[in-house]
């Protein structure tokens, strides 16, 4: 007889013995001694409630230790205000006591959560957010939340387990940046490549250049002077051509290489982070494969360049070792970019060897990869897709075995397609005098060349400190601009402009900064601060005149 048949049972003898109809109420065994059987049927009821009260209390108790030593962070709350933290939620804030928590008002992630709780969606999805927490002392630590909606003493509240994510998040940083490490070291061979070609003919063209110069010194100068100056003329202008080379291998590296944080993101146009990840591919595509690019109305996009710039590497490589070398007559890569519906297109194509149905759905997970021992740590596309999607994107493939895949990067757009602007026509405003410029670097080759490169319109003079510098135009100097490098040893560019400012404001509104590299966290700061006042090394002339002319005070 079930525990509902005995209850029901035992009511009816009740009222029976109310009501008097005992012979219609008594079961068969307790007619004749009516009171003995309620009395048995009560005991045994007694004793199946006390037998599962005792195991109610022991499963709440068992279910209370359970949630007071989980190691996940346990809150309860209840329209926006604290009403339970288990121990690990008091870790986790780095509180000493549940009353410095009780009756607080929730933080903004759980606030999210707890609405969307109530509404039912986090019941039922049960999904998960990432965000931060903000502890007792004001730091931030990087949780993940799932919420659900429950009964709390006898009342709606959400529950939301947040979970410590940080070492994960570090582990993750330090993959991608293993990553973007071995794919610099996979592309060092092709660098290398790239910059001897053009820098031995600029070693070439200037060593034709000396002698020359020296033959005319000697003099042993040709009879024809004018073919002589017009070949010399044509072996510099051959050396600057190489130069330039150099300077765009570098800045499409430093590009890559540099580690932007998310706090860092900046709106920017996607076409030039393609060329530049196409760029530094290109020794690896060269043999395998023509190269084919179709960039169509390709509008801003928010982010880090250099991250996603890692992301169209890494894919360009890996559709390059798809194709075995030596057939570049064969196969094609193609890089296509497109917009529709408020998104970005990026399809990275090859005609390569494909990829197995049974590897298609693993190909994003980490540590897995279908390359040879050596060829691949199978990082490379779980860094990708951790990238995208800290983008707000998504990266899909698709595949057929023999010939070839296309990995897709879908961002959300951001703004209008960019309109270029013309390029300026005519020569610059010829100043009514001769400007003076101060050039501090505490290279002398690099302040000496820069003198030299701007002193047929300019009166230059050179300083190698920035503590001279800074004494020199506080005290007595006096002039339309400064060049100043930003990262010298005794005072940095950034030192020098903060004293300038405490000092000689007004002079300090007319410096012009130039880096190879800024290397540290306030350097970097400082660049991204003042980027219309940065130029990068190696300089271009042009632009450094035109910069000058525009800061005003060269009239």
């Amino acid at each position: 007889m079930s525990q509902e048949d005995r209850i029901d049972q035992v009511l009816g003898l009740v009222l029976a013995l109310a009501g008097g109809d005992l012979s219609a109420r008594l079961p068969t065994g307790a007619r004749s001694e009516p009171l003995d059987g309620v009395i048995e049927g009560l005991n045994m009821l007694a004793e199946e409630l006390s037998a599962s009260t005792a195991a109610l209390k022991r499963s709440e108790e068992s279910f209370r230790s359970l949630i007071e030593r989980s190691p996940d962070a346990i809150f309860v709350h209840r329209e926006q205000t604290l009403v339970y933290a288990n121990a690990s939620a008091l870790a986790l804030l780095e509180a000493r006591d549940p009353s410095e928590l009780a009756g607080s008002t929730i933080p903004p992630l759980l606030r999210a959560t707890d609405d969307a709780a109530e509404g039912g969606a986090a019941s039922a999805a049960g999904s998960k957010r990432e965000g931060q927490l903000t502890r007792r002392d004001g730091t931030m630590v990087d949780v993940e939340v799932a919420s659900i909606s429950l009964s709390f003493d006898g009342q709606p509240a959400t529950l939301s387990i947040a979970r410590d994510i940080s070492a994960r998040k570090e582990l993750t940083a330090r993959a991608m940046e293993m990553d973007r490490m071995i794919a610099v070291g996979t592309l060092a061979a092709g660098v290398g490549h790239e910059i001897n070609t053009p820098l031995a003919y600029v070693v070439a063209n200037l060593d034709f250049a000396l002698q020359q110069l020296a033959g005319g010194e000697n003099g042993n100068a040709p009879e024809d002077a004018a073919a002589r100056r017009s070949e010399l003329r044509q072996a510099l202008k051959d050396a600057r051509e190489g130069a330039e080379r150099v300077r765009e291998i570098v800045r499409d590296l430093r590009s890559f290489s540099s580690n932007t944080h998310d706090k860092d993101r900046i709106t920017f146009e996607l076409t030039p982070v393609l060329l530049s990840s196409i760029q530094m591919a290109s020794n690896e595509i060269r043999h395998r494969a023509r190269l084919v690019r179709d960039f169509r109305n390709v509008p801003m996009i928010a982010g880090s360049p250099s991250r996603l710039g890692q992301v169209f590497l890494n894919l360009l490589v890996n559709a390059a070792h798809a194709i075995p070398v030596g057939s570049a007559d064969e196969h094609t890569i193609s890089v296509r970019a497109s917009s529709s519906d408020h998104e970005v297109r990026v399809d990275v194509s090859d005609t390569g060897i494909g990829i197995e149905r049974e590897h298609l759905a693993r190909v994003f997970d980490p540590f897995f990869t279908t390359k040879p021992v050596g060829f691949g740590t199978g990082l490379g596309l779980f860094v990708c897709t951790r990238i995208v999607r800290e983008h707000g994107g998504r990266i899909e493939v698709q595949s057929k075995p023999g010939f070839g895949s296309t990995f897709s990067v879908i961002l959300p757009a951001q703004g209008s397609i960019p309109q270029r602007a013309a390029p300026p026509t005519g020569p610059l405003p010829v100043p009514q005098r001769r400007p003076r410029v101060l050039v501090v670097d505490d290279s002398p080759l690099m302040a000496r060349g820069l003198a030299r490169a701007l002193k047929p319109d300019h009166d230059v003079a050179m300083l190698t400190s920035a503590r001279e510098a800074l004494k020199c135009l506080t005290q007595s100097g006096r002039f339309d601009a400064v060049l100043c490098d930003l990262m010298m040893p005794e005072m940095t560019g950034v030192d020098f402009h903060r004293e300038l400012e405490r000092l000689k404001p007004d002079v300090a509104q007319r410096v012009l900064f130039f880096t190879g590299g800024a290397f540290t966290p306030s350097t970097r700061a400082f660049a991204r601060r003042m980027a219309d006042r940065c130029l990068e090394k190696p300089l271009d002339l042009a632009e450094v005149r035109r910069k000058l002319a525009e800061l005003g005070t060269l009239d």
